[in-house]
């Protein structure tokens, strides 16, 4: 058990990007919580936006797993504490978008052909129509970066919830269909605007000096589609598709601070003294350059 409130900014922020907490949970707020269960990949934050918020997030399409793992924490809770509810199924919440079941399933796609042939707000928007919202990689009022967005759906009663799981799974691996089919297109044609944006990447992994958030995250995302497609990045090396994922979590802003830390102590309360944009290019540098 974590009290959130006895945790320096820092490693609220360290959390916060590593997806565990909400931005406005580590803002703001008092009495609040983080269990961490022994069961791996699931979380429960105390005092959220509503007291419990339940999360088990699982890699892949596991949506029904990622169900029952957050199911049974739930259950436990109920055994043990008076919960609110509105009927037998509907729970009592702070927000009315989370009242009813409580329940949001989201899986987070990467999109980067459809993005780069300019095809993939055509296919979302059929998404949308399809009762799914669409956010960007860090939830609500995000933006699309690196090519990643996240697709969700809410069932309105307990009944719903397995079909809505089952809906959204079809609606992903149909989104992934069209996603393959533009890799192919693009590897095929070894299409221009891909090869000048993998360009662009090595180079500024090569010779840039400072890189800032937006740029590292561009990056770190044309790597994972050069991955993908078995293309070469100017002066990168071959990384592995799945390491891109704690490359991209290092280059975020407090992962940066805590690297300064660890690097010089000295500097990292003062602002001057830091530059985050260098540290950035170097780390990047340092994982992804050839030798």
């Amino acid at each position: 058990v974590i009290s959130v409130d006895r945790l320096p900014p820092l490693a609220r922020a360290l959390l916060e990007e590593r997806r565990i907490i909400s931005h406005r949970f580590a803002a703001q707020g008092s009495s609040r919580l983080i269990i961490l269960p022994r069961q791996p990949r699931v979380s429960i934050l105390v005092n959220e936006e509503d007291h419990l918020r339940i999360q088990a997030m699982l890699p892949g399409l596991a949506l029904a797993r990622a169900w029952r793992l957050a199911g049974r924490a739930a259950q436990s809770f109920e055994e043990i504490l008076d919960i609110a509810r509105a009927g037998n199924e509907a729970y009592v919440t702070a927000s009315p978008e989370n009242a009813g079941t409580g329940l949001r399933a989201s899986v987070m796609l990467f999109l980067p052909a459809l993005m780069l042939l300019k095809q993939a707000d055509r296919l979302l928007n059929r998404c949308v129509q399809a009762g799914c919202a669409v956010r960007g990689a860090h939830g609500e009022g995000s933006a699309a970066a690196g090519f990643m967005i996240q697709l969700s759906a809410q069932p309105a009663t307990a009944r719903a919830i397995r079909p809505t799981l089952t809906k959204l799974a079809r609606i992903c691996a149909y989104v992934a269909t069209h996603e393959q089919q533009a890799r192919r297109r693009l590897a095929a044609r070894q299409n221009g605007r891909m090869l000048r944006r993998l360009a662009w990447a090595g180079a500024q992994l090569y010779s840039a000096q400072a890189i800032d958030l937006d740029t590292g995250i561009a990056i770190v995302g044309l790597c994972r589609l050069a991955a993908v497609l078995r293309v070469p990045v100017p002066h990168c090396r071959a990384v592995d598709f799945d390491v891109m994922e704690s490359i991209e979590r290092r280059i975020q802003p407090a992962h940066i601070r805590h690297e300064a830390m660890r690097v010089s102590p000295a500097t990292i309360g003062d602002p001057a003294a830091r530059d985050d944009d260098r540290i950035r290019a170097a780390l990047m540098r340092a994982l992804l350059c050839a030798a």
